[in-house]
């Protein structure tokens, strides 16, 4: 061999269908497994969804019998009861496939998915693989593995004499094996030569019941300390209790599996029992509000507050109309190995009453899709950054009612009204102007309209934000005219003014107009149901249009006015209709709704279009010279991040 010859080093080597890897781990291997077990993933995934389908069982027994077994391929050379690499790797991997299966968000807790599909975790099967290996290398005439047995188990005699262990390689099967059975042989006390003389079928339910027993108290101490899954923990503590010779998963997974095959009800009874429902005990934790305060808002007010938490929504809650929907408990397959004639009825029974009950719970929040305001960071942030300040007790014992841009108005509306301010520089004071129609109660049809102007008081800071506060107050002045309980709409382009009207934010400097406007609007909402939705400015509505020039007309004359016109004046109902709706947003508004998720979509499509022929490209170009299998993927990947490193760049010199 020539003195300067170098030989190529591989890291890693493929024998047998096992990875060896130069780091001495099997993560590596089990990467590659998983990788291989993808396709039937998604074989696993996609055979669920359609009612009269495939059931949920049907689809967990399928990732089971084929994704699962090839991921462990191997396993019975890695698998310990310890935490390892590779063992978390699986069990990673196979969480995430069953929150796939029932349709669950990503952060649902593994241990509940697991035992609700009656799963053991991918890491005890590799022990189990391990250790029926170790039973079948009992019966071997080999004297070269009898000796590397008994090698290793007499230096693990040792270790433990001296008072531990030392870190054992992952590939030193035996010594690693060997600390496996005598953990084994303290479950069952019975010694190694003991176990090994039992019968194949015997030892794999020894080997079953040990796995079992270990995941069963980690899983369930998981479960009782998780306040989503305390409920499902007291379920499966139950089940065990009553049958003791449980020894498997599948006997504790979900009663509905072998029955539904729509994914809509299977998501719903998985994230009812899971803790996952948005209702009050979930969506509490999200805005961080103690257990203590998680009331149900569905609720009427005579039965007083309760806990929102998944019991008192499928049976307590007095607001919903919909049939309870019975206990878990009260399935005729509630021990899943006992299935009883009738169960599938009462599992499909059972999420069709948890669907319209959660349908009717949704419809009780979205009903006129009026909505409490909700005052965000981002708008905090924003106004406490200029001359308002967030008023905190305000905040939280008055919330005026906000109806969406582009929604339906409320039912029985009698005023709709439009309000806007105006300082210009060729105007000393500012204006205010008020438009607004006043509705037949029954038929909702326009009667009359009003239209009043004039200029801020003298004293007052004669700026946009006087004008646009004066002209609130005059509208509730108007509103004060009409019957008492009067549904009214009030429609602002100027989100700061409407936020001191109400109080909910309060101006850093002393401004007396504030305090009287806020305390005008909080005399008028006790006497009136009061409706705010916001208008887009210079969209060509009618009524802010009609208010903006009247603020305008306000701020040039030095005389207030008020103007009240019929419909007939406009040329009739016909004629004034083309002019004016309830609950107009615009032309631009509507379009923009309309539009936007179109455009957002089509920019997708094309980037992604552009993207794939770009790598196509590149494959095909690579094909032709050549080269082929993981050198031109690294190829691939290499010239796309150096394109998009490159494009990065162009952008930021740009900016």
């Amino acid at each position: 061999m020539h003195p300067n010859c170098q030989l190529n080093t591989n890291e890693a080597t493929v024998y047998l269908g096992y990875l060896l890897h130069q780091s001495g781990t099997w993560l590596p291997h089990v990467e590659r497994r998983l990788k291989k077990a993808e396709n039937w993933d998604r074989i696993a995934t996609s055979i669920l969804g359609h009612a009269g389908g495939a059931t949920v069982e049907a689809a967990a027994d399928v990732r089971s019998a084929t994704a699962e077994t090839g991921a462990l391929y191997g396993a019975e050379f890695w698998g310990v009861s310890e935490s390892c690499p590779a063992g978390t790797k699986v069990d990673q991997a196979q969480a995430s496939i069953g929150k796939e299966i029932l349709s669950v968000r990503s952060t649902a807790e593994a241990a509940g998915v697991l035992t609700e599909l009656g799963w053991a975790s991918s890491s005890k099967n590799a022990l189990k693989a391990r250790l029926r290996f170790w039973w079948r290398l009992g019966k071997t005439k080999s004297a070269l593995l009898q000796t590397l047995e008994y090698q290793a188990k007499e230096f693990a005699g040792m270790e433990r004499a001296q008072g531990g262990e030392s870190n054992i390689s992952e590939y030193n099967w035996f010594r690693r094996t060997a600390v496996e059975v005598g953990r084994l042989v303290e479950f069952t006390k019975l010694d190694s030569g003991a176990l090994r003389k039992l019968p194949r079928k015997d030892f794999a339910q020894i080997a079953d019941r040990y796995t079992f027993t270990l995941e069963y108290r980690t899983r369930l101490a998981q479960m009782q300390n998780s306040s989503r899954l305390h409920d499902l923990a007291c379920e499966i503590e139950t089940r065990k209790l009553r049958g003791n010779d449980i020894v498997r998963w599948p006997e504790l997974r979900a009663g509905y599996l072998p029955h539904l095959s729509s994914k809509h009800h299977v998501r719903l009874l998985a994230m009812t029992r899971l803790g996952l429902l948005p209702i009050e005990s979930e969506v509490g934790r999200w805005n961080g509000t103690t257990k203590q305060e998680r009331w149900c808002t569905s609720c009427a007010p005579s039965t007083g507050p309760a806990i929102g938490d998944s019991a008192h929504f499928c049976r307590e809650c007095t607001g919903l109309s919909a049939a309870p929907v019975p206990h878990w408990s009260d399935a005729p397959n509630y021990n899943i190995t006992d299935q009883k004639p009738g169960s599938g009825a009462w599992w499909r029974s059972a999420a069709r009453e948890l669907e319209l009950r959660w349908r009717e719970k949704l419809s009780m929040k979205e009903s006129s899709k009026v909505q409490s305001f909700e005052f965000h960071a981002a708008v905090r942030e924003e106004f406490e950054s200029g001359d308002f300040i967030l008023d905190e007790d305000t905040a939280k014992t008055i919330l005026p009612k906000f109806l969406e841009p582009g929604s339906a108005p409320p039912e029985g509306l009698v005023c709709e009204v439009f309000t806007d301010g105006s300082k210009r520089g060729e105007n000393e004071s500012a204006g205010w102007g008020v438009w607004g129609v006043i509705l037949d109660k029954n038929s909702s049809t326009p009667e009359h309209t009003i239209e009043a102007w004039g200029q801020c008081a003298e004293e007052q800071k004669q700026s946009n934000m006087t004008g646009e506060l004066t002209a609130i107050a005059k509208a509730l002045s108007e509103i004060r005219t009409l019957p008492t309980g009067s549904v009214c709409l009030i429609r602002f382009d100027c989100i700061p003014a409407m936020m001191l009207a109400t109080g909910i934010f309060k101006s850093k400097a002393s401004m007396p107009l504030v305090t009287e406007v806020s305390a005008l609007w909080r005399e008028v909402a006790a006497e009136y149901s009061l409706v705010h939705m916001h208008v887009k400015g210079h969209t060509k509505i009618y009524g802010n249009v009609q208010a903006d020039k009247n603020a305008e007309k306000g701020a040039a004359e030095n005389t207030d006015g008020f103007l009240y016109r019929t419909v007939a004046e406009f040329g009739g109902g016909v004629r004034f209709a083309e002019l004016y709706h309830t609950g107009d947003c615009g032309l631009d508004a509507d379009l923009e709704r309309k539009y936007a998720g179109k455009k957002k979509a089509c920019k997708k499509k094309k980037f992604a279009t552009e993207t794939n022929s770009h790598r196509r490209a590149i494959q095909n170009h690579l094909r032709h010279l050549g080269c082929r299998g993981e050198r031109a993927t690294k190829i691939l990947e290499k010239v796309l991040n150096d394109s998009a490193d490159y494009e990065n760049g162009i952008r930021a010199e740009m900016l």
